[in-house]
């Protein structure tokens, strides 16, 4: 649920965080008579309902945004970026403890247990 005068907002907000592209349900007065259905990407809702009407009227009633989940592919390359900043950051946690002249055994093991695998 999203209220009229933070519509916009959320809209620009989901498409900072890169969802411009992903599909978008936007439901006004869901359960009322006059239910109102507004379907494309995120970006073609956000033009649509993004700026204020000449007037500067804010759209009326009670908002619901529905957003698609993103793609298997895109799942994929999310996890892949992470798994690699993972093992950045444990080599790089171990190369720092092996520096201080720890052991091999006691770094992997402190290792292991900060990136709890």
């Amino acid at each position: 649920y999203e209220a009229p005068h933070r519509l916009a907002a959320t809209l620009q907000a989901l498409a900072d965080a890169g969802a411009a592209e992903r599909a978008c349900l936007i439901a006004r007065e869901l359960t009322k008579l006059h239910e109102q259905f507004s379907r494309g990407s995120v970006g073609q809702l956000q033009r649509m309902f993004g700026g204020a009407a000449a007037d500067g009227a804010v759209p009326r009633g009670e908002f619901t945004i529905i957003l698609s989940p993103i793609s298997a592919e895109e799942m994929q390359v999310r996890a892949e970026v992470a798994n690699e900043g993972r093992e950045r950051s444990g080599e790089l946690l171990l190369r720092e403890r092996l520096a201080t002249g720890e052991s091999v055994s006691c770094a992997a093991k402190y290792v292991a247990a900060q990136l709890d695998v």
